[in-house]
């Protein structure tokens, strides 16, 4: 995933007077422009913040434009770059964050136990199973649990995950707090998703 920021435009908005047409028109412009945006590059998570009400104004048109996208909305004291820098240094980007890789390591582990369910050979776990899986270039998505990062024998384990890097398989640490901790750890606490059959 990409991260840093990347200031996509800057605007200056129609300073509503008694007309309340200008407020409507403010929030239809914002709202079309994220959209917009969000087609242009890809994401399905953004954070609306700004002082005032505008912010859940803006916040309620996208979800009528786009009921799909992920919003959070929090407020910040001004809608400049100074907001946004203080955006930054908030708790909710950690928790975006956060909830994007759960939901990510979510779907994984779904995928992982409709494969299992099927009996379809795409799933491998266990450190020796996923060491086989990597000399073929077969896993494509693994699930680690964090004790693994912190038990004996971490310069085998460090390895393997470099090589599955290098060989383009994506690698998610799942931590204790997860709630998926459990369900990894009964599958031995590594589990993979297979490009293709091994066995």
């Amino acid at each position: 995933m990409k991260q840093g920021v990347k200031i996509l435009a800057e605007k200056s908005l129609q300073t509503p007077g008694k007309d309340n047409d200008v407020v409507n028109e403010n929030i239809e412009e914002m709202a079309n422009e994220i959209i917009s945006f969000v087609k242009l590059t890809g994401v399905n998570v953004i954070i609306i913040a700004g002082p005032g009400p505008f912010k859940d104004m803006v916040n309620q048109k996208i979800k009528q434009i786009d009921n799909k996208l992920i919003v959070y909305v929090d407020s910040v004291s001004s809608a400049s770059r100074a907001g946004l820098n203080e955006l930054l240094r908030r708790d909710i980007i950690d928790q975006v964050y956060r909830e994007f890789e759960i939901a990510q390591q979510l779907k994984i582990l779904e995928s992982i136990m409709e494969n299992l369910a099927k009996n379809t050979g795409l799933v491998v776990y266990g450190i020796e199973d996923i060491k086989k899986a990597n000399e073929l270039g077969a896993v494509d998505k693994l699930l680690i649990t964090e004790d693994y990062l912190t038990d004996t024998g971490r310069e085998i384990i460090d390895e393997l995950l470099r090589d599955i890097e290098k060989k383009k398989g994506k690698i998610m640490i799942v931590p204790k707090d997860s709630p998926i901790y459990y369900q990894v750890k009964n599958l031995t606490g590594i589990v993979s998703l297979l490009r293709f059959r091994i066995n």
